[in-house]
């Protein structure tokens, strides 16, 4: 009878077992407060992989490029005819067949062309991507590497910054 007692009380006389369901609103703004915390850290932390995630993909096109000009070097039917790289006075819309659609920057502040039409001189081409690590990307006919200043020319054979990989 003693047990059937305390059973009674328990089952009709204690209040706090109702309210005791579900969470109160000071614990679910705290929780929320944690994600919050946890989420802003994970995409601070994030921001270094992403800047060379980009850089890398700079680099791959800029070597796509490099490849396409020194194909379409060859090709007769690509650019200015065989043993000529293609002319422009900025950023091709295409190289010939080997791209179609040239490749963006993944900031879209867009790569870099420097003139070769200008000095009439289908011998010679540059292209070069800003990387976010600091330096530069080129891709000329004189090979592919990376620089610390900004290439700003090339001048009918002579050589320029964007001939060699000296700074």
């Amino acid at each position: 009878m003693l047990f059937l007692k305390k059973y009674m009380r328990v089952l009709f006389f204690n209040k706090k077992s109702k309210s005791s369901k579900g969470f109160t609103l000071v614990e679910l703004l705290v929780v929320i407060a944690i994600i919050g915390l946890l989420a802003s850290i994970i995409l601070v932390s994030l921001q270094g992989p992403r800047a060379t995630a980009r850089d890398t993909k700079r680099r791959g096109d800029i070597r796509q490029i490099q490849t396409a000009m020194e194909l379409c070097y060859g090709d007769s039917a690509c650019g200015e005819g065989a043993e000529a790289y293609l002319f422009s006075t900025t950023y091709p819309a295409a190289i010939g067949t080997y791209i179609p659609v040239m490749p963006d920057d993944p900031q879209a502040t867009g790569y870099s062309w420097l003139d070769n039409l200008t000095p009439d001189d289908n011998q010679e081409y540059c292209v070069f991507a800003d990387l976010e690590d600091g330096g530069y990307i080129v891709a000329a006919h004189s090979g592919y590497y990376e620089k610390s200043t900004t290439p700003t020319g090339i001048s009918g054979g002579l050589a320029t910054d964007c001939d060699s990989p000296s700074d």
